[in-house]
């Protein structure tokens, strides 16, 4: 254990689905993380014990969300089975540290699923998703209400499944 006590870190949250195989819900155990801007750097990542069965392989870290099943076809044709946007910057973090880094996601739209909306075109500056300018986005277009609740549904569906998985983990 390092002096200042930290053991371990681990990248948690949602992600997308690339391998037909995975569900909204289903939990996915990083074995290493892939640059979506240079797929061949990659960053192990530890496997925790659980109780709880999970998906394991590659996840690739980019910059956006993808959006469409042709975005997600292009990422999982880098081997990976799930995307992310964060885990890269992290399992960076605990490299320079030198301490074990943990990748675990859940499932909150599939391989198949196109998102309702493109949020990329609703991030600020810094790159965070400006919920408010969503929220208008919603309300001037109600059609897009449905896929939005049901967004939202995965989502949660997702974090409940993902929260049970940690539960039950050794790390």
């Amino acid at each position: 254990m390092r002096q200042d006590g930290l053991r371990a870190v681990l990248s948690v949250g949602l992600c997308g689905g690339l391998a037909q195989y995975l569900c909204c819900g289903d939990v996915v155990v990083a074995t290493d993380v892939l640059d979506g801007t240079a797929p061949a750097r990659r960053r192990h990542a530890a496997i925790p014990d659980s109780k709880l069965a999970a998906s394991t392989g590659s996840v690739i870290s980019v910059d956006r969300v993808a959006v469409t099943p042709a975005e997600k076809l292009d990422l999982h044709a880098t081997g990976a089975i799930a995307v992310e946007m964060e885990a890269l910057a992290v399992a960076d973090c605990a490299a320079s540290a030198g301490i074990p880094f943990y990748c675990i996601r859940a499932v909150s739209d599939t391989a198949a699923d196109s998102l309702p909306l493109n949020f990329n075109d609703y991030r600020d500056r810094d790159g965070r998703f400006d919920r408010t300018a969503i929220a208008r986005a919603a309300l001037l277009r109600p059609r897009l209400a449905a896929g939005l609740l049901q967004l939202n549904q995965r989502c949660k569906q997702a974090a409940r499944q993902l929260g049970d998985y940690l539960a039950a983990c050794r790390f």
